[in-house]
């Protein structure tokens, strides 16, 4: 009987093996079999105009650290070449859609795109569903639940509501009970896409259950240089701190009016009356801004999806390193030029998944999506300090944000450790 035991447990062994070394063996030949020249990534982004200050260094990082890929790793699977293909759109939205009309019509069609325009990923939302391409791309929440459950416009980053929410969990679990002082916030944003992505009822009815009062809502122009009207009416409504969505010259301007209305509080857990603390979304407190408004930006507080540059975390080591091996201006230092070395590297590995799965012939829109609503704490280059990435079709897109402070040295650095912002999308079609 013992033997008879030990003879089908030895079987049961040796098919186990067998299995695992066949389903190993396919993975090796769906990867060698049919393997392309090279692989490209679309990128449409701003080049020129207004953005460009912030968002021309994304596209440099992005070079840089493609580069950095082939040369370091050889590409995927260490035998086929990254290349990036990159389009200008400024701020047109009809220069988009061209972009989006050249990428779709390569060959192979591309399984995923990268699209840095929260008015192109609004338009466009519908269109990667019929064209079964993943729209990777600006995290206004109107874009990427414009179609939910079911989206194929995944955000690279945590929601602009979603992180937004973030800050506002912080002010009502850390800010009040230290000051003891309630929190009365406003909203001072970009009349845009992106701008207005904050201002939706998710977050509204986030900040009543958290106790943190909205006052005020007001909007500007993109090419505004001064807000002093909106401030005063925000002023005049009793905020104690004012939050926006922008980027680049944007912030600047908001803390620049601040500052000659002389309103601006720089110190954290002051209180003063009538003084006005500043912060924003993702991009609003990095380099670019505080670049442009020095002494007005100190204080000012943002909540980014990736470690501030200064950061001791490995993998920003290497993102410094490649900077400075390809003899960067310092203008560009900072989370404009590292934003995509965070994205890069997770949706490249989810290529090499799929490929292992499906073989090169059959990567496309479908398989690729299949494989990326599977993705669970991944840490990015293996650098869980870098960041950890899931995405689910209930969170089409990462959810851990920290927080940044300027200092007074105008260099932006963490001021709290990574955690899980709220969900807070809004309720739209199916």
């Amino acid at each position: 009987m013992k033997k008879r035991q030990k003879t089908v447990l030895v079987s049961i062994l040796m098919l186990s093996l067998i299995l695992l070394l066949s389903g190993v063996g396919l993975a090796e030949s769906n990867v060698e079999k049919d393997m392309p020249k090279e692989f490209v990534i679309p990128y449409c982004g701003a080049l020129s105009g207004p953005y460009a200050p912030q968002t021309y260094p994304n596209y440099l990082g992005i070079v840089d650290f493609v580069d950095w890929y082939n040369k370091e790793k050889g590409g995927l699977f260490g035998k086929v070449p990254i290349k990036v293909m990159a389009r200008d759109f400024g701020t047109e939205l009809s220069k988009a859609l061209e972009a989006y009309e050249e990428f779709r019509s390569m060959e192979p069609k591309p399984p995923f795109i990268y699209m840095a325009f929260s008015n192109a990923q609004e338009a466009l939302a519908e269109r990667y569903a019929e064209d079964k391409i993943v729209g990777f791309g600006s995290p206004a929440p109107t874009a990427v639940y414009h179609i939910f459950p079911g989206t194929w416009t995944i955000a690279w980053c945590p929601s602009y509501a979603d992180s937004a929410g973030f800050f506002i969990k912080w002010l009502a679990e850390t800010w009040v009970p230290k000051t003891g002082t309630k929190a009365k916030l406003a909203f001072l944003t970009w009349d845009n896409a992106m701008g207005r992505a904050i201002m939706i009822d998710a977050v509204r009815d986030y900040a009543k259950k958290m106790g943190v009062e909205i006052v005020a809502e007001e909007v500007y122009d993109l090419k505004a240089m001064d807000v002093t009207a909106q401030l005063g009416k925000i002023k005049k409504a009793g905020a104690n701190w004012v939050f926006g969505n922008a980027l680049g010259h944007g912030p600047a301007v908001v803390a620049k009016s601040a500052e000659a209305l002389g309103i601006n509080n720089h110190d954290l857990f002051d209180t003063t009356p009538g003084k006005l603390h500043l912060a924003g979304g993702p991009w609003s407190g990095c380099e670019a801004p505080a670049k442009l408004a020095p002494q007005a930006m100190v204080g000012w507080i943002s909540c980014p999806p990736i470690p501030a540059w200064t950061d001791d975390v490995p993998s920003m080591k290497i993102i410094r390193d490649i900077f400075k091996k390809n003899k960067r201006e310092a203008k560009y230092e900072g989370l404009p030029y590292s934003a995509f070395s965070m994205v890069i590297p997770w949706t490249l590995y989810l290529v090499e998944e799929t490929v292992k799965d499906v073989g090169w012939k059959n990567l496309n829109g479908e398989t690729y999506r299949k494989h990326l609503m599977k993705l669970k704490n991944h840490a990015v280059m293996g650098d869980s300090k870098f960041g950890v990435i899931t995405v689910t079709e209930e969170r089409p897109g990462p959810f851990l944000v920290t927080l940044w402070q300027v200092g007074k040295d105008g260099v932006p650095r963490s001021i709290v450790p990574y955690g899980e912002a709220p969900d807070l999308h809004p309720k739209l079609k199916k």
